[in-house]
């Protein structure tokens, strides 16, 4: 039964080059009519570029410890036959990551949250590369970065929308608004 997507009409402006969270990927699926899904069918229907990094891809294939066997990776079944068709029409743009701003942004991070920040600082690498757009559902993770931005300016001009904003955000371009930007 196909799902009954209202958060997305295509749009011809710019598109641009966004990061996509593991937990985005993860939680969508052809069987239910989840936000992930519809996240992904908008990013999809507006023309936009997944950012991807060799970390970032990684771990969106990384091996579930708690597999059914049925599906092993964190990303689900429905994502990567997504993330194939967006490969086929050419709209998933590669990064090389500069891994000097890992150490100069953690410099920045409150100390008891640095291990946390860390594992997700492949996120932070590829958006700085691409066009400093995340999608994401850590918010802690935000919290974290946008008090380091405090201390490191070049966080504060990332774009991460909340996701119950995110189809409507895709939909009208994904244009820096102040409220989406980090700090």
């Amino acid at each position: 039964m196909p799902l009954h997507i209202s958060c997305h009409k295509p749009d011809m402006r710019a598109s641009y080059a966004i990061v996509i969270d593991t937990n985005i990927v993860r939680g969508a699926s052809s069987n239910e009519n989840n936000m992930f899904t519809e996240i992904l069918l908008a990013f999809r229907a507006n023309g936009h570029l997944v950012a991807m990094s060799a970390p970032l891809l990684d771990e969106w294939f990384k091996v579930r410890a708690d597999s059914t066997r049925q599906w092993e990776y964190y990303i689900s079944f429905f994502a990567s036959q997504w993330l194939a068709e967006m490969n086929s029409r050419q709209r998933v743009k590669r990064y090389d990551l500069d891994f000097a701003l890992e150490e100069q942004v953690l410099a920045k991070v409150h100390p008891a949250r640095v291990k946390e920040v860390q594992k997700d600082m492949h996120l932070v690498l590829t958006a700085l590369a691409a066009d400093k757009r995340i999608i994401s559902d850590d918010r802690r993770e935000r919290r974290d970065l946008q008090e380091a931005g405090e201390r490191f300016p070049m966080l504060c001009g990332l774009v991460w929308p909340p996701l119950d904003q995110v189809c409507d955000w895709l939909a009208n371009g994904a244009q820096k608004k102040a409220a989406f930007i980090l700090c």
